[in-house]
């Protein structure tokens, strides 16, 4: 996938962080997870998001497990394994591997056992997404015709102590939002009579090497209008058929660009914009209740 180069340098300066949203519209939960090598641990707490299909569309999810380089070798796809946790990757290798979410009639993630799984286990639940990665999902069309992939509505929560200046020297909260990149594409893809293999091509040969438009492209300069929405996908690739397969992807980055980075002041407790800061800022605030559309 071609986004934005992201300066070494400048992870180096995160040991982990978080992008807080689940598909769930359940109540927000709390846990405690290491962030900074300086503040050996935080309290966070998660938001949501849900995909409502629209038009008679019925889909599956899946999501990108690990990238298999050998067949004693995985890279780790969304799911790390030295964290053991959803935290995302930085660069998509070959190979990949996708995993179907299951879940019951309440909206749980189920296990293989049909076992509700726990929050860092379920492949849904992203609050652990790390500056400079992200995780990819796909959504296999099983009947109907996709023609959008919209964001109709979200919210996220600030926290009165982060804050900055405006350019007139009001006083400005910081926002997740401007720190989160939304991509996606759809494709026609040719059918087997395995889905998830499909599912993999498909992210392989047309989404890996896309050239993205990041669809959520919020900043200080330009805030976020929570109730407008967005398309994220207005087309899909390639000529339908009965031997064919509509499969949608769509990324959540945390982005690591130097226009995201805010240095603290000490003496005036203010965030200003800098190339020399870091993502600090975005330590305890909450991007949630998310609503896709599938039409």
């Amino acid at each position: 996938m071609r986004i934005k180069n992201k300066k070494i340098s400048a992870r180096l300066k995160i040991v982990s962080a978080t992008a807080t949203v689940i598909f769930t519209l359940a109540t927000a939960f709390t846990s405690t997870i290491a962030w900074f090598s300086t503040k050996t641990s935080v309290e966070v707490s998660g938001g949501s998001f849900t995909v409502k299909p629209v038009s008679g569309i019925q889909y599956e999810l899946y999501y990108l497990d690990h990238f298999a380089i050998s067949q004693d070798t995985n890279k780790d796809g969304n799911f790390n394994t030295v964290v053991n946790s959803h935290s995302g990757y930085e660069v998509a290798a070959a190979n990949p591997v996708f995993n179907k979410v299951t879940f019951d009639d309440n909206g749980n993630v189920l296990d293989n056992n049909q076992n509700i799984v726990s929050d860092d286990l379920n492949p849904t639940n992203i609050r652990h997404l790390w500056p400079a990665h992200r995780l990819t999902y796909a959504i296999v069309i099983e009947s109907g015709n996709l023609t959008h992939f919209t964001l109709e509505s979200w919210d996220e929560e600030t926290d009165a102590d982060t804050k900055t200046k405006d350019d007139e020297d009001h006083d400005v909260l910081i926002s997740l939002s401007w720190a989160i990149n939304l991509y996606g594409a759809a494709y026609n893809i040719t059918k087997t009579n395995n889905e998830a293999t499909d599912v993999a091509t498909g992210f392989a040969n047309n989404y890996r090497n896309a050239s993205l438009t990041d669809k959520f492209n919020y900043s200080q300069d330009l805030p976020a209008d929570p109730v407008t929405p967005l398309n994220i996908v207005d087309s899909v690739s390639g000529e339908s058929s009965d031997s064919t397969r509509t499969i949608l992807y769509f990324s959540v980055e945390f982005d690591d660009s130097e226009t995201t980075y805010y240095e603290y002041d000490d003496t005036t407790a203010y965030y200003t914009q800098s190339i020399d800061g870091d993502s600090n800022c975005y330590e305890k605030l909450i991007l949630k209740d998310l609503v896709f559309t599938l039409a």
